[in-house]
């Protein structure tokens, strides 16, 4: 047979690329690919029952005939709108036997093992480098080729230009335009040291893609997926990949808020909570949800909102597997199981699970230091 194919004792089937240990099991597999008989006229792929060629062929026609009752979403398969419906029911039937994680998809969990054997079955052709998922290869391949799939729709400037009905929304200041000529003058006059940093950002991250102008903000950003934490706060051992989150973190116990509200006067220990904090001076809201239109003030807020249509609880606890919508939710309850009490008073030593209980608490200490109004006798109603 011409396209069998021999390498020492294994051979090769040279329609489908797979590899047989003997020309037996081969012969097998071409025996089974005989049987497929009903074919597609659009990409000419073969199928051994005609109701599969007629799933198969949904494809070239884009009919989705299953579509969720929950959002309206439709589908080719009904196994994708199964698959689907668990982003609304939370379901996660497949369980990491080693550390408990669950997942919608099998294929998911298979991705997931990999963290633990350490496979990395996608190699680069350029350089070699090793990845556990085909996306992450793919995203590392554009350092080579210089590849830059994504493009703005509005016009060829900058790919970050997004437009919102008859808006166009600045990704680099967060401004909003009425047009996007607007848009361009202001990116042009305002945002041209942000342009042209872009354009020289030639250090790219092995695992994400993501570029860097320098090396050393590449190398930071590593620790992200390292999971490396060299930054330790003094006061409570809590650890950091970066020295500026410890900065900021060090400012929950001592106290300091160098950034103020220029209306009302009040103090933030971050800018971006000041900056938040002025939205409610301003009434301003920028995040919309799409379902049910509710604004909110800060992207966080709107992300962990959409868990509420879609019903996906991202964080569990490992020790009891209770799920939950927001991290912080799932530090508290941690607590439940642990007994922690992380903020302590400085003067006392009492010890809370909650920063409102101490805060509560710190206002004993503020009465006991406050003096008492001096008690003057009063002369106006004594008998003459």
């Amino acid at each position: 047979m011409n396209h069998i194919q021999t390498h020492d004792k294994t051979v090769d089937c040279h329609v489908c690329r797979i590899t047989f240990q003997s020309t037996e099991e081969l012969i097998k597999h071409l025996q089974s690919a005989v049987k497929k008989k009903h074919f597609c006229d659009v990409c000419g792929k073969t199928f051994t029952k005609m109701h599969l060629l007629k799933e198969h062929s949904k494809i070239h026609t884009g009919t989705k005939e299953f579509t969720c009752q929950d959002c309206g979403k439709a589908f080719l398969r009904k196994t994708d709108l199964t698959v689907h419906a668990r982003t609304h029911s939370g379901e996660k039937p497949y369980h990491c036997e080693l550390c408990g994680h669950s997942f919608r998809t099998s294929d998911r969990l298979k991705t997931h093992m990999r963290c633990h054997s350490g496979e990395k079955p996608y190699s680069c052709d350029f350089c070699g480098k090793t990845f556990s998922q085909r996306s992450n290869l793919i995203s590392h391949k554009r350092c080579h080729t210089g590849e830059k799939p994504y493009h703005c729709e509005v016009c060829p400037l900058m790919k970050h230009i997004q437009t919102h009905d008859k808006t166009a929304d600045c990704h680099v200041c967060r401004i909003t335009f009425q047009s996007t000529e607007e848009l361009i003058q202001h990116l042009h006059l305002q945002c041209e040291k942000h342009l042209q940093s872009a354009i020289k950002k030639k250090h790219c991250c092995d695992v994400c893609g993501k570029t860097f102008t320098k090396m050393c903000l590449l190398r930071e950003h590593t620790k992200i997926h390292t999971g490396l934490r060299q930054f330790t706060c003094q006061e409570c051992g809590k650890a950091f990949i970066r020295k500026r989150d410890l900065t900021v973190h060090a400012r929950t116990h001592s106290g300091e808020k160098p950034y103020s509200c220029d209306v009302c006067g009040k103090a933030f220990s971050q800018s971006q909570n000041l900056t938040i904090h002025k939205r409610s001076h301003t009434g301003e809201k920028p995040y919309h949800c799409e379902f049910c239109g509710r604004l909110f003030n800060t992207s966080t807020q709107l992300k962990t909102h959409m868990r509420y249509h879609s019903g996906e609880k991202p964080y569990h606890c490992d020790i009891c597997g209770k799920h939950f919508r927001q991290s912080g939710q799932l530090s508290r309850h941690k607590m439940t199981h642990t007994g922690e009490r992380p903020y302590g008073c400085r003067i006392c030593g009492m010890r809370y699970r909650f920063a409102p209980n101490l805060k509560e608490h710190m206002k004993v200490h503020e009465r006991e230091t406050t003096p008492a109004p001096c008690k003057t006798e009063d002369t106006s109603n004594r008998k003459k």
